[in-house]
Formats: structure tokens, C-alpha cells, sequence
């Protein structure tokens, strides 16, 4: 399905439509829902803004987007910046995200996303079976059925075939089989912090407390010091996707698989309702926010591939970015520079201005990217890529400054300490990885998660490691050396 078809919709158009059919719809619908036909009547006025969001945000969109089915002369003059660019690691992520719609019963989602693993990978054995029993248990026999017998008939055909070569991806592991575990850091704290995937873990400035999001919905308050919980904060059982935390320590934004982003006032431990309504303007679920305290401004990526820059002041959209490449996969901001980027399943990475979204530096990576972090003073941008390497990219020259190598498989968490001279990462292949910046070497590697690590931080005065996982654990982790 093509993924601008939801924009379309909304203006009551086919995908086929062309450019002036866009506008003509637009202008139309404008004029239908524009709030100040309903001065007098406050139901329909409130309605009526609603639309005229969706259908300004449908058209921002719409409005240049170029589809990919062209005909032949038109296809020639189609910039290759507005097609999406598939990578061999796709069907994974796809498959990855099926599971994680799984395991929050999000089953349609699930569904979509294994099948379009399959559409990558007419072999995905894993991505039919677990496609099938979502059928199964959803009641579509005969689809789930259909399912089951392709994975039968996959299992013949690998027993079958001669034994081919383990396929080896086009990069180089350095040799993890002598590496020595924990040799610096220890883990001191396994806390049972959630019943689905930890997906985000921040903390606070002063070093007293840290805050975690889960797939199931919850949001805890962790002290450092004991790692007891202070609080649990239960929104309506949406999971959380991503969090970010004023400067002040005071305010929590949570970005969510419902679409919303949600705000909450630490201090008194309660939801500020007043405001969520304001920012629910994604089509699909928010992969990730960040917050720049300084200007009060916030950045969140949707997994309808939108950008939006909040002016929190105000409460008002700033900027409205339609990315028109691969799917988004994460965000970070630096507030010392003043710019954001954001990755996804493509190589080409752009850091843009907070206030303006204007693009400032394009790099191209190696493969599709899962996970970025800025330095904190801004010289560095670290990049977990699909490939399972990491690329340091100096931003005062624009060159990039270190490939790390030694993770097993995706890189899905990144972090900088506060002295800006160590990265921290987290891998599905359960490690966690120490580095130090400038030469670009392996300090140490963190072994005790049951499965993927999904969320890491290091606190600001720099004793203390706090990671979480899929396995629904969060582990503290604290320096040997004194």
C-alpha cells in the first residue's frame, strides 16, 4: 500500500489523483470546513478545526510529493530523494516491529508490518509463522492456514537444498571471542521494572532520580541512589514509545503508540491533560520526541514519517516536515547547537535547525540508521546503523571520525557521557558496548540482559549506568573503580 495513500484519503481522492486534483480538493475542503463558517455554532467550530488541521496537514504533504508510478517519460524528471530506498536489513526491522505490535496486542499492526516483511522477503519463514498465529488467534482460519503451510513448505525446501554458506553482510566484526565481560563496570541493581519492553530511560539533571516508559504504559520514577521506585504514573495503557525531560527536572513528555504526546508534571505526579489534546496531530504512532528547555520548543518523528516542531509557548505548530524517504527510526536534538536529526531506513542523515527545520549538514552513512545521539557539546554525532557498525561523524568538519565495530546485530541505543569522551551502546544482540570517543576503542562490554537492550542513559555525574530491556528488566550499573 502506498504509504501517502492515508493523505489522500483525507482529501477524498484516489493515489492516482494528479497535482491539480490535490489542490482543487484542498481548496474545496478548505472552504467546507473552515472554522469561521461556524462562528455561531461552538460543536460544529471545534469540528471544523479538527478537519482543517487534517486537511492542511494532509496537503503540506501531498503538495509536493512526487509518486514513484509515473509514466515512463515522467520518470526520468522524478528526483531519487522522493523514493523510498529499501535496504536488505528492511524485512527485519518490519519483522521486529510486528513483534513489538505483538506483544502490546496491537494485532492489525502487527499484522501489516509481517506482511510487509514478507512483500521484502518471500522466504521470511519467521514472519509467516508469527503472521499465522496472530490469524489463528484473531479467528481467520483459512488465512492463517495459508500461512502455515508456507512455512511448512519453507522448512522442506531449506532441508532440501544443499546447506549453503551462513550469510556474511557486507562489513567486518572485530573478534568478540576473547573480549572479557564487566571488567570495569558491575551490575548492582536488576530491578522486574515492567511486564512488556522497557522503550526509553532518561535522567534527571540533579543525579537524585531517573524515569522509564514501557510498552505496557506505565511510566516509572526510580531513585539513583537505591533504585526504589518513587512512582508510577498510569496513562490510559497506551505504550510509550519515546520520553523527554525539561531542564528544570519538573516536566515529562511521552510520545505514544496512540499518536498523542502527553505531558506530566513530576512534581505533583498527575497528567496535564489540558494539553494533550493539542498535540495530537500524527497519523500514526510517535516513534520519538525531544525537548530543547532553552527555547521550549519540541521536535517528535511519527511513523507517518512527519517531523513536527512544537512551539510549546504558544502551543502551536512551527513547522510541519514531510520526509519522503525511508521510514523514520529515531531522533536527537542538541540544545547547546541549537539543531536536530533525525535516522531512518535510509544512508542520508540531515541535521537541521530546531527553530526552522532547515537543513544545515547531509551526511551519508553506510546502511539504514536505528539509533542516533549528539555529543553533549555538540562536536560528535554518533550513528547506530543496521549494519551493526557505529560511525562517529565529526560535525565541526563535516568528516566522519571513527567506525566502531564489535556488536552481533542492530544498534538500538545510544548515549553520550557528560565529559563527552565515552559513548555508551545497546544492541539487540543483548551488550552492551563502552567507547571511547577519540581513538575509538572498545573500554568495556556490559553482559547481563536475557534479550535485546532497548533503552540506556548514564547520569550526568557519570557513577551510574541504567539500561532496560525487552527482557522487561532494567539493570543499574555502577564503575568498579573508585
Amino acid at each position: 500500500m502506498n504509504e501517502f495513500a492515508q493523505y489522500y484519503k483525507v482529501l477524498g481522492l484516489e493515489i492516482t489523483a494528479t497535482s491539480a486534483e490535490v489542490k482543487q480538493a484542498y481548496r474545496s475542503l478548505a472552504k467546507k470546513w473552515h472554522p469561521d463558517r461556524f462562528v455561531n455554532q461552538p460543536q460544529l467550530r471545534d469540528k471544523a478545526q479538527q478537519e482543517i488541521q487534517k486537511i492542511n496537514q494532509a496537503y503540506e504533504v501531498l503538495k509536493n510529493y512526487i509518486p514513484q508510478e509515473q509514466t515512463v517519460s515522467n520518470r526520468t524528471n522524478v528526483s531519487s530523494n522522493y523514493r523510498v530506498q529499501t535496504t536488505k536489513n528492511a524485512p527485519e526491522i518490519h519483522y521486529q516491529r510486528g513483534v513489538e505490535f505483538a506483544e502490546t496486542e496491537q494485532y492489525e499492526d502487527a499484522i501489516a508490518e509481517f506482511s510487509r516483511a514478507i512483500k521484502l522477503d518471500h522466504d521470511y519463514l519467521k514472519a509467516y509463522q508469527y503472521r499465522g498465529f496472530i490469524l489463528s488467534k484473531l479467528g481467520y482460519e483459512l488465512r492463517a492456514n495459508s500461512d502455515f503451510r508456507m512455512v511448512a513448505g519453507l522448512k522442506l525446501k531449506q532441508k532440501t537444498q544443499p546447506a549453503e554458506k551462513e550469510k556474511v553482510n557486507n562489513y567486518n566484526y572485530s573478534n568478540t571471542s576473547n573480549i572479557q565481560y564487566n571488567q570495569y563496570w558491575q551490575c548492582w541493581q536488576t530491578l522486574l521494572a515492567h511486564r512488556k519492553t522497557v522503550s526509553s530511560i532518561i535522567t534527571s539533571q540533579n543525579n537524585q532520580f531517573f524515569v522509564s516508559s514501557s510498552h505496557d504504559g506505565n511510566i516509572k520514577l526510580w531513585r539513583t541512589s537505591t533504585g526504589r521506585v518513587m512512582a508510577t504514573l498510569k496513562g490510559n495503557s497506551v505504550a510509550i514509545n519515546s520520553l523527554t525531560l525539561s531542564s528544570s527536572d519538573k516536566i515529562l513528555i511521552t510520545g505514544n503508540q496512540d499518536r498523542t504526546i502527553r505531558f506530566w508534571n513530576l512534581e505533583q505526579k498527575k497528567a496535564l491533560t489540558t494539553l494533550s489534546n493539542k498535540f495530537s496531530q500524527h497519523f500514526q504512532e510517535i516513534i520519538a520526541v525531544a525537548l530543547d528547555s532553552r527555547t521550549n520548543t519540541l521536535i517528535s518523528a511519527g511513523a507517518d514519517n512527519l517531523i513536527k516542531i512544537w512551539d510549546l509557548d504558544r502551543g502551536t505548530q512551527i513547522k510541519n516536515i514531510a520526509c519522503k524517504s525511508a521510514d523514520i527510526t529515531c531522533l536527537a536534538l542538541n540544545e547547546r547547537q541549537g539543531y536536530f536529526c533525525n535516522g531512518g531506513l535510509e544512508r542520508q542523515l540531515r541535521i537541521r535547525a530546531i527553530k526552522t527545520g532547515k537543513v544545515i549538514l547531509s551526511l551519508r552513512g553506510d546502511s539504514g540508521v536505528f539509533s542516533l545521539a549528539f555529543s553533549p557539546n555538540g562536536k560528535y554525532l554518533a550513528v547506530g546503523q543496521i549494519n551493526c557498525q557505529i560511525q562517529i561523524w565529526n560535525l565541526e568538519t563535516g568528516q566522519r571520525h571513527n567506525i566502531l565495530i564489535g556488536h552481533q546485530d542492530r544498534i538500538s541505543t545510544l548515549t553520550f557521557s557528560t565529559d563527552n569522551k565515552t559513548l555508551i551502546s545497546g544492541s539487540w544482540d543483548t551488550s552492551i558496548k563502552l567507547w571511547n570517543i577519540e581513538m575509538g576503542i572498545l573500554i568495556d562490554t556490559l553482559q547481563d540482559h536475557k534479550s535485546a537492550v532497548s533503552a540506556l542513559a548514564i547520569t550526568p555525574d557519570r557513577k551510574t549506568i541504567i539500561s532496560g530491556s525487552r527482557d522487561c528488566t532494567i539493570k543499574m550499573w555502577r564503575t568498579k573503580i573508585v
